[in-house]
């Protein structure tokens, strides 16, 4: 056994530095059964309408049957505002709720541990449709009611969530993410997979804290 010993402040947090580890353009945020991000809460990420949220993961584990990747919701199953999550299955899904879940997903074994995705999930409420991309393809499109999402005033999530069921922790990395309010093209989303928008892009949403990050 070590005998070296770790100081522990009483209200001080003790190994939770984040830990970063190498992504196809440079570094992402490593996420696991301890630890995960949040974003505070801010009126920019409450999005209700239409929306476009993209993402670069890895997986590393399947963990449980179910883990979050982006996550803003107020613990009801049937009122996510929007998220997406990876199953055990490997696929990626997309969840939305006006207090009925909505959802799509790609394929049984699109999603493997060990290599990187670009994923985008697309709400366009005034068409009716949703639509999830893996880097850069349609995979799966579906019908969403032109309903609102319920409002939530929780943070956003990133490799967890705040219901109570039972999903893991999301175990893998976590790169770009990028949250929009309005409906990206296909042709949008492929130019964007490896290049940053301009500060100030139409659409993309920034609290100040995370919008356009290399995490």
């Amino acid at each position: 056994t070590s005998t070296e010993n770790q100081a522990i402040t009483v209200g001080e947090a003790s190994g939770t530095a984040p830990e970063y580890v190498g992504s196809p353009d440079g570094e992402a945020l490593q996420l696991g059964r301890y630890t995960s991000g949040q974003v505070a809460s801010d009126p920019a990420l409450d999005l209700t309408g239409s929306l476009t949220l993209e993402t670069r993961f890895r997986v590393d584990t399947f963990a449980g049957t179910w883990m979050p990747l982006v996550f803003k919701g107020n613990g009801n199953t049937g009122q996510r505002t929007y998220s997406l999550w990876i199953n055990s299955g490997g696929y990626a899904y997309l969840s939305t709720g006006d207090n009925s879940d909505q959802s799509i997903r790609s394929a049984d074994g699109s999603v493997v541990t060990g290599q990187w995705y670009d994923v985008a999930g697309v709400i366009d409420r005034s068409t009716g449709q949703m639509r999830l991309y893996l880097n850069g393809q349609l995979v799966q499109s579906g019908a969403v009611r032109t309903k609102a999402a319920i409002s939530n005033s929780q943070p956003l999530l990133i490799g967890a969530d705040n219901e109570t069921w039972g999903s893991a922790r999301f175990e893998g990395a976590i790169d770009t993410l990028r949250l929009w309010n309005r409906v990206l093209t296909q042709e949008e989303i492929t130019a964007g997979l490896n290049t940053q928008p301009a500060a100030g892009a139409s659409g993309l949403d920034d609290p100040g804290d995370l919008a356009v990050a290399e995490l």
